[in-house]
């Protein structure tokens, strides 16, 4: 039965007395709180998912003010109604003696149980949201209110949530200051009914049956200022209820087969001295690689980010000819399919298997600069291309996938971007969208740019990296700083053809700032300090963080650059990721084998 429809035979009614008559609530037994509302909260860092961690620890909405509970009770922690009384009384004499002293809250009594409500319970709220019972708590005043994660329909989310009858997600938020509060507190009066509700980290398509009057949570949504960010993620092991969850290793094992630990291909030992031969051999960590496969690679800005972050670049896709010579110049060792997406998508090859996959569909459609189409075919062409996340995520199985495209994606085209992370959650995958100001990641250009970061069934959602430059850190990047000391052998770096026609010049400008965003055509705007000539095409290379020894092909190089995802903003996100699927696999190497 699904629970919109339920009879009153199912529901359990509520009873209690009001908040003047608190005393008479008595005899349940009662746990003294001291200072409940004296320390700060306790945050959580909801995307680390560790086996071993508490996860439950944490702060509550409307109650910035909130102490982890020592949950072990013995029988000197409780009151009888003689005592409890007491306890009013002297409670009430101390505040008039100190009532000079200001207070942010009174102290609070934790309940063990009120009116048939214990711990673990669910509940109804007037609003149609619901919350799980964590505590019970009764303030001087009188006031009785419950604690603890709080839960509404995904159907009454918005539309990047699936659609699911009967299901429900868990609302966390994140501050400006980085605090998050993953519970909240409201007061007993806005109670309706009481039921079920059952943590699970079971995939949806795997058919659980659970009792009729209640309801299933498997997603949580960590809420934030940013526009365009949503980090949305499936439950944990650790956050499943006992008889509803499977460890991390058999939701990989269900999805994609074996995965080798610690990436997997082979590291090869060339260009080591023996010493790093040596440290390799005594680490199972060091002999392996995780691999990276690149769709719409383009010349390979998002591949040159990946390898130096250390994976095995593996191959990329792409339909421009142009961009695959590129490619192919420097990534030799690595396969460089021409072809379009969708007969890609259609060839049956386990050796496109990777361990991260990664795929930035054209985009110009959605950027706010482009105002104008000459091609209407090639837009609606490029703007079918972005839903093909889950096409690839279904073919690679990767354990993390990662997205990058222009931020007015998430700021002009929503729904779009909506169903682009709908798409990607539905396939099981926990996600993490951002728009990123480049130069924050030292890069010397102010690029604002759209990231999504993904991971599978079993994986635990990378940390977002930080930022490296900025107030407080390293100093950003100038466009002196980047395009000073270039070979004059440098590949790319002639001058011919960089004068302005008609032997004109431009306003001299400050070279101790940032570029603006580098375009397929370099940019109206970007052009050398000196206001004498255009930049090369090695400057312009530079300026997006390519490598000096990094040649590109023909007199389209400009546009492969253009086009390109910043190399070092492609590299702090794989380092992330690496970072994050180690700590996986040394988690789970160490874990006890548990035979059901």
């Amino acid at each position: 039965m699904h629970p919109d429809n339920r009879s009153s035979k199912h529901h359990r009614h509520l009873h209690y007395h009001s908040q003047a008559s608190i005393v008479n609530i008595l005899p349940q037994n009662i746990i003294l709180r001291d200072n409940v509302s004296q320390q700060a909260g306790n945050t959580v860092d909801l995307t680390n998912d560790s086996d071993g961690s508490h996860t439950e620890a944490g702060s509550v909405y409307g109650d910035e003010t909130f102490e982890t509970l020592d949950n072990e009770v013995d029988q000197d922690d409780y009151m009888d109604d003689d005592e409890f009384e007491r306890f009013l009384e002297n409670w009430s004499a101390e505040q008039s003696v100190r009532a000079s002293t200001p207070i942010e809250q009174p102290p609070a009594l934790q309940l063990t149980e009120y009116n048939g409500l214990t711990a673990g319970m669910g509940v109804e709220l007037l609003e149609n949201d619901f919350l799980r019972i964590k505590e019970i708590l009764v303030y001087g005043n009188g006031e009785v209110t419950l604690r603890g994660p709080y839960f509404q329909k995904l159907n009454d989310l918005p539309t990047v949530f699936p659609k699911r009858e009967g299901e429900l997600c868990w609302l966390t938020r994140e501050e400006a200051d980085g605090s998050v509060y993953i519970e909240k507190e409201v007061s007993i009066s806005q109670v309706q009914d009481v039921l079920d509700i059952h943590m699970t980290n079971v995939p949806w398509a795997e058919t659980i049956y659970f009792p009729c009057n209640s309801w299933v949570c498997r997603f949580v949504w960590r809420a934030t200022q940013d526009k365009g960010e949503w980090i949305i993620r499936y439950l944990t092991v650790d956050e499943s209820d006992g008889v509803h969850r499977v460890s991390s290793s058999v939701l990989r094992q269900r999805w994609r087969g074996h995965t080798t630990a610690y990436g997997s291909a082979q590291r090869s030992a060339r260009r080591l001295s023996p010493s790093e031969i040596q440290e390799m051999a005594d680490s199972p960590r060091l002999q392996r690689q995780y691999t990276f496969g690149d769709a719409f690679c383009g010349a390979g800005g998002v591949s040159v980010g990946a390898w130096k972050a250390g994976l095995r670049v593996k191959y990329g896709i792409d339909f421009d000819e142009r961009a695959c010579e590129t490619y192919r110049t420097n990534f030799a060792h690595s396969y460089c399919y021409y072809a379009d997406f969708n007969s890609w998508i259609a060839l049956q090859d386990d050796e496109f298997r990777v361990d991260i996959s990664h795929g930035s569909p054209p985009c110009q459609t959605f950027s706010p600069a482009h105002t104008r189409s000459y091609n209407t075919q090639r837009d609606e062409e490029n703007s079918s291309l972005i839903f093909t996340a889950c096409d690839m995520i279904k073919k690679v199985k990767p354990r993390i996938h990662t997205m990058e495209e222009t931020f007015g994606l998430a700021t002009r085209h929503k729904e779009t971007f909506y169903a682009v992370l709908q798409g990607i959650l539905e396939c099981g995958y926990s996600v993490h969208s951002k728009i990123v100001a480049c130069e924050k990641y030292g890069i010397p250009q102010t690029r604002r740019r759209l990231v999504v970061i993904a991971a599978g069934p079993g994986e635990k959602l990378p940390q977002f990296p930080a930022p490296t430059h900025g107030p407080g850190l390293q100093p950003y990047v100038t466009i002196a700083q980047a395009i000073r000391g270039i070979p004059r052998n440098a590949p790319d770096h002639s001058l011919f053809g960089t004068a302005f026609q008609n032997g004109l010049t431009k306003p001299p400008y400050d070279e101790n700032t940032q570029a603006k965003t580098i375009t397929t055509g370099g940019g109206e705007k970007n052009y050398h300090p000196s206001g004498l000539r255009r930049f090369t095409i090695r400057e312009l290379a530079r300026l997006q963080t390519f490598p000096d020894q990094y040649p590109f092909s023909s007199a389209y190089a400009k546009k492969q650059i253009g086009n390109a995802v910043p190399p070092r903003l492609a590299e702090a996100m794989y380092r992330a990721a690496i970072q994050s699927l180690q700590e996986t696999d040394e988690r789970e190497s160490v874990m006890p084998i548990v035979i059901d």
